[in-house]
């Protein structure tokens, strides 16, 4: 389990999650990345609670989960995201 209660900046959310300040941020924008911002700033400092990242990346489909019906992803507990076996693999060993 993480230690910290609250990440405070872009560096300890990125590396809480395993990925780049930057690619976080687009996340943000793009995807709805759970951050906290002061009251009307929309360029300020962040913090980020990490059961709210946790459920966030548990809950939001991957670009491939949205592009094709056969593949499924599941999250490794380092929070990144890998992709599981196609339905067609799993056809394929019964």
């Amino acid at each position: 389990m993480y230690a910290k209660a609250i990440l405070n900046s872009w560096k300890e959310i990125a590396e809480y999650v395993g990925r780049s300040a930057r690619t976080l941020q687009r996340w943000e924008r793009d995807l709805g990345f759970p951050v906290h911002r002061p009251h009307g700033k929309l360029r300020s400092a962040v913090v980020a609670i990490p059961s709210e990242i946790d459920s966030w990346i548990q809950k939001t489909p991957t670009a491939a989960v949205r592009n094709s019906h056969v593949a499924r992803m599941r999250v490794e507990p380092s929070h990144r995201l890998v992709q599981a076996q196609t339905h067609q693999d799993s056809a394929v060993r019964k």
